[in-house]
């Protein structure tokens, strides 16, 4: 006969789980803001300051991307305890959904301001298709990490950059393939490429261990 599972620990699992996303949303907002705030700066300082429209439109859609991407992640792990093969799963299909979520917000303030729109390019598509490979193959690295308990923060940060210089180099390459290129725009592709995989392992593993811990603290539910 089958033990049935008591109603406590099932709300506490449930309230683990979505408290796990919930942090990660904000912690992905918060990496989003500070990466388009570099960017932005960077642009300003260095090259031609971008008008007022275009340099919203580009930090509503960074804020898209990584939020969607990192609690994409996040999902995958909380869906199956950090099993590679679902994470990976979502990271293949979050980040070419939120690459094209990201550049759906972009091309709709830009049409709302007045800007010729950005029409599906070649590049746009493969860069699309590196972003898949990247998340997906970084998911399953991050999910092995956490099922061997292997590795503390730095090690998941360096994971994080060693996927971000290897699919940023891809990418790099990618659009020099096909000029003119600008340089404000290899600027912040590296950056991004740099800062946000190795921020969302990051904001993974420190999350994933405050749910361990909130969970190894709960009251356990009287048999």
């Amino acid at each position: 006969m089958t033990t049935p599972v008591p109603l406590q620990t099932l709300r506490a699992d449930t309230s683990t789980s979505a408290g796990r996303l919930l942090l990660v949303a904000v912690a992905a907002i918060t990496l989003g803001l500070a990466i388009q705030s570099v960017i932005l700066v960077t642009r300003w300082g260095v090259f031609t300051p971008s008008p007022a429209t275009k340099a919203i439109a580009d930090i509503l859609s960074g804020l898209t991307w990584s939020t969607f991407v990192c609690t994409g992640l996040a999902a995958g792990a909380a869906l199956n305890r950090y099993r590679a093969s679902v994470m990976g799963l979502a990271g293949l299909l979050m980040a070419p959904l939120g690459f094209a979520l990201a550049k759906g917000v972009q091309k709709g303030l830009g049409a709302l301001s007045g800007a010729d729109p950005e029409t599906l390019t070649t590049v746009a598509i493969q860069i699309g298709a590196l972003k898949a490979m990247e998340y997906a193959l970084l998911g399953c690295a991050l999910a092995v990490l956490a099922r061997r308990n292997a590795g503390g923060l730095a090690t998941h940060a360096v994971v994080g950059l060693g996927f971000g210089l290897t699919f940023g180099a891809a990418m790099l390459a990618v659009e020099l393939s096909h000029p003119p290129v600008a340089a404000a725009r290899m600027t912040a592709l590296l950056i991004n490429e740099l800062v946000f995989p190795v921020g969302c392992a990051s904001i993974l593993y420190a999350v994933g261990k405050l749910a361990d811990r909130s969970q190894n603290q709960a009251p356990t539910a009287p048999s």
